[in-house]
């Protein structure tokens, strides 16, 4: 018979197996017709199997203690369910991929609060944003041929096509692709290691402080100003509610600062893209022209959407680019409620911990999910929506620590 702690250390081995892979290694092709699969499909079985059997006690005592949260989690199971039923879609069995993942999520979820509790995390962290940082260095700059040989095997042909042109293929800037393949997305990665690192931790002040200053930085080397305008905001509420002192305000301006000065150098002129209104209003014409053709195709669907319905997209060549506007085409109005509400659940939880390390870390999470959902879809990207659970965990533990 296993004692607590061997059984601990295996369900903490699986999950950080998982954190790993899906931050560093392209998901695996199977069969061309069939979706890429990540090891997270497969260690969530794992650990599955292995809860039920060994921790199924402490498994339920996770579920009744944040009922609310993972009710709402199960609601936007439900909600798709109801949709891909309503639409008379249940032999898509491409559409179920959908529902599968929002269990996945909330499983992932309890499994990180289960085992990851009275856990150092921090060397892990440490070690993986290295990798992370040294892997983006060698892509931003191509070194050694980097993108191709390495990055051809996370990035989309489109965006290594482009990395460093513009549409008709003149030099322009660099936007960071990573090892997500897309610049939004690694932008999103970028804060998560920001949200990890911004409270204060067990690392000395100065290097937690570093750490920041680089994953900012990067973010900037991803060119999302929906990334830009979340860590403004992320920034904002921890220098309110923290009261950082103005030393250590005046330390992210300056690393921050050489850092972009060095971009500048290498040929990204980010910020004066910002500053470009012709980009600016080519961005949003783009955006808008996508959501309005959801839109007009919301009447009569509005209740409960087309269901997950891939396919209908695809053939059109719409893209939602949101969070939001994907939610309303496929679950509707009802799947806009549902979503929204495991962010108010979560919210609500959190209130009264918001000095606290797990609060502010928790309450980070919640801002990246509503302002990046704004023009992206964290939530729905595989990857993303894995590491997006388990921070969130992560920092409902520290709550959890803190009260005790």
């Amino acid at each position: 018979m296993m004692n607590g702690q061997k059984i601990n250390k295996v369900g903490v081995s699986l999950l950080m197996l998982t954190v790993v892979w899906t931050v560093l290694f392209p998901p695996i092709t199977v069969y061309s017709s069939f979706p890429k699969v990540e090891l997270s499909d497969v260690t969530i079985v794992l650990l599955t199997i292995y809860s039920i059997g060994l921790k199924r006690g402490a498994l339920i005592d996770v579920f009744i203690k944040y009922k609310w949260l993972f009710l709402s989690l199960i609601g936007l199971v439900v909600t798709a369910s109801v949709s891909i039923i309503f639409n008379e879609r249940i032999s898509q069995y491409r559409d179920w991929f959908e529902p599968i993942k929002y269990i996945k999520l909330t499983l992932f979820l309890a499994y990180t609060m289960l085992y990851l509790k009275d856990l150092e995390l921090n060397k892990l962290v440490k070690y993986l944003f290295f990798c992370v940082v040294i892997f983006n260095l060698f892509h931003y700059f191509n070194l050694f041929y980097f993108n191709d040989y390495i990055e051809v095997f996370y990035a989309p042909k489109h965006h290594l096509d482009f990395f460093g042109l513009n549409s008709i293929g003149e030099p322009a800037t660099r936007r960071m692709l990573g090892t997500l393949g897309n610049p939004n997305n690694n932008a999103i990665l970028f804060l998560l290691f920001i949200i990890y690192f911004f409270p204060k931790r067990m690392f000395s002040l100065g290097e937690n402080h570093l750490y920041v200053s680089i994953a900012a930085l990067f973010v900037l080397a991803c060119q999302s100003r929906t990334g830009l305008i979340t860590l403004i905001l992320i920034f904002a509420v921890n220098i309110i509610i923290h009261k950082i002192s103005w030393r250590s305000i005046l330390f992210y301006i300056g690393t921050i600062g050489l850092g972009y000065i060095v971009l500048q150098l290498s040929g990204n002129a980010y910020l004066e893209s910002l500053a470009d209104i012709s980009l600016l209003e080519s961005a949003k014409r783009g955006r808008f022209e996508q959501w309005i053709l959801i839109l007009n195709e919301m009447p009569g669907k509005w209740v409960l959407g087309h269901g997950v319905n891939k396919a209908f997209l695809e053939e059109r060549h719409v893209y939602a680019e949101s969070e939001y506007m994907l939610i309303l085409f496929r679950y509707g109005l009802v799947g806009i409620v549902s979503y929204t509400s495991i962010c108010l659940v979560l919210f609500r939880k959190i209130l009264p911990y918001l000095n606290s390390k797990g609060g502010m870390m928790t309450l980070n999470v919640l801002i990246l999910m509503l302002i990046s959902g704004i023009t992206n879809s964290p939530f729905h990207v595989v990857k993303l929506s894995v590491l997006v659970i388990v921070v969130m965990g992560i920092g409902l533990n520290f709550i959890d620590e803190e009260k005790n």
